[in-house]
């Protein structure tokens, strides 16, 4: 376990800010992220998904499921043991786009690991209540002919009341 902390404001204002590197291959296949790896470019950020500790990181490579990592533009301490604390995901350069037309206002700012799929089961229910005054010989006629009149009209749903409830997660 590292000994000393240091916080992550201070990594930034020396090192400059960092970049989120997706690793999709292994470490090794990838020269740009063993480059950074070399030149201790490179912050561990762990984010234990069910913890609710916070996010901390730790200064170089280490491989790690719930791990996200970061380059720095310049050379980071080369203390050992070092536990980087205030990871503020705000002093993260978002990444470039090869595309020009890619909109980052819409990705999330914190990066997201180990995630599992599921299927969840949803219902949906809109309510809208509406007052009919109709002519009928009985309750009975009244209430046939108020729903074949509100048939035909529009479901307005700006009015209704929404409501989401899971019923079920698989």
């Amino acid at each position: 376990m590292p000994k000393k902390e240091r916080r992550f404001r201070e990594l930034v204002e020396a090192s400059g800010k960092p970049e989120v590197f997706a690793l999709w291959t292994a470490p090794q296949k990838d020269r740009s992220f063993m480059k950074a790896v070399k030149e201790n470019r490179v912050l561990t950020v762990i984010q234990e998904p069910r913890s609710k500790r916070k996010d901390f990181g730790l200064i170089g490579f280490h491989k790690n499921p719930c791990a996200t990592y970061l380059v720095f533009p310049k050379p980071l301490e080369r203390e050992d043991q070092i536990r980087v604390v205030g990871i503020n995901y705000d002093w993260v350069q978002r990444p470039k786009s090869a595309s020009p037309r890619a909109d980052y206002k819409s990705a999330p700012r914190v990066p997201v690991v180990n995630q599992e799929e599921f299927n969840v089961i949803l219902r949906r229910e809109a309510v809208l209540e509406t007052i009919l005054t109709v002519w009928a010989r009985d309750k009975a006629d009244a209430a046939a002919k108020a729903v074949e009149r509100v048939r035909r009209e529009p479901f307005d749903l700006s009015k209704a009341i929404v409501k989401n409830e899971v019923k079920g997660i698989g």
